[in-house]
């Protein structure tokens, strides 16, 4: 949520975790997931906010105008839930669009051991990342590679903590708890 002027948005869609249990936000150019949730002081490490939480998954684009590989996610939905019980993203061959063949790139459930993409399950990941400060498992591997479509470059392995910083803190106050918190 850090492309909004402000917090506005991402405050109210935390306050209000018990009745938006999704998020789908696009055209970020990047496939990456956040967790947004209550903060209680101001630093909202994992488990020091209360109240529910709102997973959102954040698509990218299916125009090349960034440098990224095209690419499109389906989903399936669980309606009385409004979780997502799976996602798939697929990529184009070529930025081009000459020729493009679509192939799956990745698999939610196939790439993180999850049965849906939940708060539960947003948590447990982004968890798993902060404990893997050097991004050396399979999760965050997976995360890095399919961050940006069709880059295997690794681009966030230099700056993988404060990256998942990110993914749990939208207020900048929050951030800079997380970073500095982290930071040896």
């Amino acid at each position: 949520m850090t492309f909004l002027a402000d917090d506005k948005l991402a405050d109210l869609l935390a306050g209000y975790g018990d009745v938006v249990r999704l998020g789908i936000f696009a055209h970020t150019h990047m496939d990456e997931v956040r967790l947004l949730r209550p903060e209680e002081d101001g630093t909202s490490s994992i488990g020091g906010a209360t109240g529910p939480a709102v997973a959102i998954k954040m698509v990218a684009s299916i125009s090349p105008v960034d440098g990224n590989s095209p690419s499109f996610t389906t989903a399936r939905v669980n309606p009385a839930t409004a979780e997502l019980e799976d996602y798939a993203v697929v990529a184009a061959s070529n930025q081009s669009g000459e020729d493009t063949k679509w192939t799956p790139a990745y698999d939610f459930g196939q790439a993180y051991h999850e049965a849906q993409f939940s708060a539960a399950t947003v948590k447990e990941l982004i968890e798993g990342f902060r404990a893997d400060g050097e991004a050396k498992t399979a999760a965050s591997q997976a995360y890095i590679r399919n961050y940006f479509v069709g880059d295997m470059s690794r681009e966030l392995s230099p700056f993988w903590p404060e990256y998942v910083c990110a993914l749990d803190n939208h207020t900048a106050k929050g951030f800079a708890g997380c970073v500095c918190g982290t930071a040896k």
